[in-house]
């Protein structure tokens, strides 16, 4: 509502849960105090590179629970300081590869539960050198494609869980050689991924529960020195 432009002094703000339907274009022009903005579980379905204007200080952004079917370029380019996006639990199938330029302090990105048919274009990746921890499970992915994470050096977690994964190269997890946490659970993989794992020497939580693996060979998880926490519940076919 654009009547939030009169209170220039917020810091937070939590519209979550209600039936907001749009949101103006300049409705944050004079919020340059706003930290965290919480719109999700809403139905939204549209934002823009005009959406978003004025947000200049926030950190956190919350839009899961939406109906956002596309990112455009430049998006998000407003938020300078976003440390924390939440896009999880809506209709993305299109990212312009120019969605999330600009986000160069960004940590944490949950991509989840969308309709994602491929994971994001390596150079998605690039405007976002911070990137800690990535969330794209329960999309329709099938395979990763070799060096789709090569531009995320300082990545600690990614989540893939439910990604109707098939197959993983032996160059899918290039270049995350700061990976601890991966979750490979609920998929649809018929043989652990030895090679591809075998590059994550840092890895300490691995989860491969409920997939369809018939056999764990010898060697399996050769090279996971630091692995302390390892999950395959739930195999049916083991």
């Amino acid at each position: 509502d654009s009547s939030i432009q009169f209170y220039a002094e917020l810091t937070f703000l939590d519209l979550s849960s209600n039936h907001l339907m749009t949101i103006p274009q300049r409705t944050f022009a004079y919020q340059k105090k706003l930290q965290e903005v919480h719109l999700n579980h809403n139905k939204i379905g549209q934002i823009s590179n005009k959406t978003f204007i004025g947000l200049s200080a926030v950190t956190v952004l919350n839009l899961r629970g939406n109906q956002i079917s596309e990112l455009h370029q430049g998006t998000f380019t407003p938020l300078l300081k976003i440390e924390e996006l939440n896009l999880g639990e809506n209709r993305i199938g299109y990212l312009d590869p120019k969605a999330f330029d600009g986000l160069s302090q960004l940590r944490i990105l949950y991509l989840d539960d969308n309709a994602l048919t491929t994971v994001p274009d390596p150079v998605i990746f690039q405007a976002m050198p911070s990137l800690a921890e990535l969330f794209l499970g329960m999309n329709t992915q099938q395979s990763i494609q070799a060096g789709a994470f090569q531009d995320l050096k300082g990545l600690t977690r990614l989540e893939l869980k439910g990604a109707s994964l098939r197959n993983i190269s032996h160059d899918s997890f290039l270049g995350l050689q700061e990976l601890r946490i991966l979750d490979l659970s609920d998929n649809r993989l018929d043989r652990i991924p030895s090679v591809g794992l075998s590059k994550l020497v840092r890895l300490e939580q691995l989860s491969l529960g409920q997939n369809d693996f018939e056999v764990i060979s010898e060697g399996a998880f050769m090279g996971l020195k630091q692995l302390k926490r390892l999950e395959v519940n739930g195999a049916l076919k083991l």
